[in-house]
């Protein structure tokens, strides 16, 4: 299957006035290498763009003692497109930057592609997925609501769960939001992708709504009935499938998903499970889209052990730039940037975890040859 930028994402619905900014965000762990070795493809293309790498993270902390500055924020604000590293949950501090983007800015479409790649060994799928989950990425339980019980039970004491029971005094909780706003604008962007894979013909324009209504009643409940209302208003086809019935079918026949649209933790956990029909972490790239700004990132870690060796496959990375620049409408060198990094792994040019052995520099470099 030849892949193409604008399988993955719709046309944007604003064009950049001028020259398109784009902000580089390196993050933590190896997010700084990836990010420069992508910066290096694109500038390769040789396209008009103005880049610009704001100080962040942990550099940030060391000279401003915040990891995340005004200025900082301010130069996010006025770019067109945000190209992203990876952030370190545990002990790095761009988790900041990326917090920012996504709840602050409200970047809540959160595409995540999977597509055979017939130079890649693949775990699961065959040669034929093609598929795309829609992920709702500002709402369920990562805004981060969670508690104490003591402190939930004193303050809602008349509280009880579905089977008439007081909750617990000692314990922690985690608050899962659900608002018809969030859902609706996420189920129509479902289906705005799923309109544009079909008319371009790649695929069939099918969605898959993914929940778990049957044990969450009113959360998921409601995420059904405003998305199946759109779905059916749309005209597209559609089918519902429980979670966990949803990761077995990605395990078992992956080729048989398109658009997939879900919540927040589902879409999360679902993403990864899909990964292996593409070749693993190391080649997912992924968009989160809002209705000012877009930003894009790879579907994997920091990865902190291998950071400074040469060993870490920026290819995610640069897949997500090709969807950065489909989004800011070059689709055709975005359709460049793919060709050239699968041809380089089709000559046999790959890194490590790719059974090859180049280094994150020799790799990036012989696609940039391509590009030139």
């Amino acid at each position: 299957m030849k892949l193409s930028p604008d399988m993955w994402i719709p046309p944007i619905e604003r064009k950049p006035e001028g020259v398109p900014k784009i902000v580089a965000l390196g993050g933590d762990g190896i997010g700084p290498e990836v990010v420069e070795a992508t910066l290096r493809c694109i500038e390769a293309l040789g396209l008009p763009l103005e880049i610009s790498r704001p100080i962040h993270g942990t550099a940030a902390v060391n000279e401003l003692g915040n990891p995340l500055p005004d200025e900082t924020k301010r130069t996010i604000d006025a770019a067109d497109a945000v190209l992203f590293g990876a952030i370190d949950t545990s002990v790095g501090n761009a988790k900041a930057a990326l917090l920012y983007l996504r709840f602050d800015l409200e970047m809540y479409a959160n595409l995540r592609p999977v597509t055979s790649v017939d130079c890649i060994p693949s775990i699961i799928g065959g040669d034929n997925t093609n598929l795309v989950i829609v992920r709702e990425l500002t709402e369920g339980l990562y805004p981060g609501r969670e508690g104490q019980l003591s402190d939930l039970t004193s303050k809602w004491p008349e509280y009880r769960d579905g089977r008439g029971k007081e909750l617990p005094k000692d314990g922690a909780f985690s608050l899962r939001v659900m608002t018809p706003e969030a859902i609706e604008r996420i189920v129509k962007f479902g289906i705005r992708l799923a309109k544009h894979r079909k008319d371009k013909g790649y695929s069939r324009g099918h969605i898959s709504l993914v929940h778990k209504a049957n044990m969450l009643r009113v959360g998921d409940g409601l995420f059904v009935d405003i998305c199946r209302k759109h779905i059916e208003e749309s005209g597209l086809s559609y089918d519902e499938i429980y979670v966990d019935e949803a990761a077995r079918r990605l395990v078992a026949e992956p080729q048989n998903y398109d658009v997939i649209v879900t919540s927040n933790l589902f879409g999360d956990v679902l993403s990864d499970v899909a990964s292996e029909a593409m070749g693993g972490m190391p080649m997912v790239p992924s968009a989160a889209i809002g209705d000012t700004g877009a930003y894009f990132e790879s579907c994997h870690g920091s990865a902190p052990d291998i950071v400074g060796t040469g060993k870490a496959n920026p290819a995610a990375t640069i897949l997500s730039g090709s969807m950065m620049l489909s989004y800011l409408g070059e689709t055709e060198a975005a359709a460049r940037l793919i060709d050239a990094t699968l041809g380089t792994i089709r000559s046999g040019i790959k890194t490590g975890d790719l059974g090859g052995s180049a280094t994150t520099d020799s790799f990036t470099d012989a696609i940039c040859e391509r590009l030139r």
